[in-house]
């Protein structure tokens, strides 16, 4: 009786083992995609701010064109 506790204890203990490891790679896997995400992130917020100033420069040279007329 006393054997089958513990076999099943054992067999218990094996699948919480199983799921840890399964949990740990996700974890892992998830926290390499936000590591991308937060790449891709700063890409674009650069790329806008360059857009937001070629804009800027191109208003102005609007501005400075209509007034020259």
């Amino acid at each position: 009786m006393q054997k089958v506790k513990i076999t099943v204890l054992e067999g218990k203990v094996n699948e919480l083992l199983g799921q840890f490891d399964l949990l740990k790679k996700d974890n892992i896997k998830l926290k390499n995609q936000q590591l991308l995400w937060k790449q891709e992130r700063e890409k674009l917020v650069k790329q806008n701010d360059l857009a937001r100033q070629k804009i800027g420069i191109m208003i102005e040279k609007l501005r400075s064109m209509e007034s020259s007329k």
